[in-house]
């Protein structure tokens, strides 16, 4: 469904509903686009679901096996105190860094690729989204989630001048 309120394809209201709730929480959303990919893709109903609502303290926190660490350290040159963020990794994978949380584990193989293509719109990480598999795997829904990414990573909801796409 196209959402006239943000200029988007949305799955269905529960999704428009979500992407609302996450743009209340993650307001850079509202002017940094590879936030605003992060949160479209978390906001997804299936997704949203699996994590209750809560990505953590930013919007892919959720998806490795980490706990997010804070702790006061004092800075006594400057007399102040500081916050330092810190994650403990709570389940390596076999390279010795976080493996994917049970969420993420939880999700279907084109959930999973819509995630590792929100990634690296968002982080420019490397997750191994795989183009091939992706646009052969998704169903009509997620076919359409994966170009409005796009446009939306590349900073235009509009159609591409001379590609006609209408996501509705």
């Amino acid at each position: 469904m196209y959402s006239e309120k943000y200029a988007l394809y949305f799955i269905d209201e529960s999704h428009e509903k979500n992407y609302e709730v996450l743009l209340k929480k993650f307001t850079q959303a509202k002017t940094n686009n590879e936030y605003e990919c992060a949160i479209y893709v978390v906001s997804l109903p299936e997704i949203f679901e699996k994590i209750n609502g809560e990505p953590g303290q930013y919007p892919f926190a959720w998806v490795h096996a980490i706990e997010e660490i804070e702790r006061i350290e004092y800075d006594e040159e400057n007399d102040e105190r500081i916050v330092v963020s810190d994650v403990k990794i709570l389940r390596e994978n076999k390279y010795g860094t976080a493996d994917f949380s049970d969420a993420y584990y939880s999700l279907s193989s084109s959930y999973q690729s819509i995630i590792s293509l929100g990634l690296e719109l968002y982080g420019n990480t490397n997750e191994g989204f795989q183009i091939l598999d992706a646009i052969s795997n998704y169903d009509d829904n997620l076919y359409k989630v994966f170009i409005q990414l796009l446009n939306m990573r590349k900073m235009s909801r509009r159609n591409v001048e001379g590609l006609e796409i209408n996501i509705e």
